[in-house]
């Protein structure tokens, strides 16, 4: 049984079904955490207290996994007083959510389960549903006065995020080609160039023919090999 003098208030929650509005719709969800996995956050919630009709008589809602054969809501009740120390408490009694068989290993309420309880007097019944779900690891519990009641749907989980892609690396646009130079646009280093190389055939010919007239150092010249780099003297025939 769990006893809740030795957790702090905000770690169980105490329930009223008849008092005011009570739990006609419904009373929760109450996430709880197991109290036998050896570890608790210190936020968590881990057990459910609800308020019956007679005097200082409880029934606490927990989750167990291990003495459970799995995720299970042990539910139990029993005598307490507040008085001295940290109070007293008699007998716990522990309900069956599985009446059926003679286990006690399979007593406990798990998900998708539901049990009816009654937590008025000897003389006047009141009854509640307490329905089990499970969600995101924890132990979903759901208290309601109407006997109809098997629980509300488990909300999905949150879709994810997709992570933003990487944009694509930018490929630089292909350099356009140099357009190639004509004749008039090249930078002309010799004869050929600038005069063309019929007219300096026809130059080169008249200089030849009339060298006995023009002394002059001139390159030897062929008509068909441009460039010789043969030097001679260029004298009167």
């Amino acid at each position: 049984m769990l006893y809740s003098s030795w957790q702090l208030a905000y770690q169980v929650v105490a329930v009223f079904p008849f008092s005011g509005s009570g739990c006609a719709i419904k009373c929760g969800p109450y996430l709880l955490q197991p109290t036998d996995s050896g570890t608790k956050s210190s936020s968590a919630l881990v057990g459910v207290q609800i308020v019956t009709s007679v005097s200082n008589r409880f029934f606490f809602v927990e989750h167990r996994t291990a003495s459970r054969n799995g995720a299970a809501a042990l539910i139990s009740w029993s005598d307490t007083t507040n008085t001295g120390g940290t109070g007293t408490y008699g007998n716990s009694v522990l309900t069956d959510c599985s009446p059926g068989t003679t286990s006690w290993v399979d007593a406990g309420c798990r998900p998708g389960q539901r049990i009816i309880l009654d937590i008025g007097t000897s003389s006047a019944s009141r009854r509640i549903v307490i329905a089990i779900s499970e969600q995101s690891g924890a132990l979903r519990v759901e208290i309601s006065t109407n006997l109809a009641f098997t629980g509300t749907p488990v909300p999905a989980p949150p879709t994810p995020v997709p992570p933003t892609p990487t944009p694509p690396t930018p490929v630089p646009p292909t350099p356009t080609p140099p357009t190639p130079a004509t004749l008039s646009e090249k930078s002309c280093s010799d004869l050929r160039c600038l005069l063309g190389a019929e007219h300096l055939v026809k130059i080169l010919t008249f200089l030849c023919a009339h060298s006995q007239h023009y002394p002059l150092r001139a390159r030897s010249w062929d008509p068909l090999r441009f460039g010789s780099t043969e030097v001679r003297e260029a004298g009167p025939r």
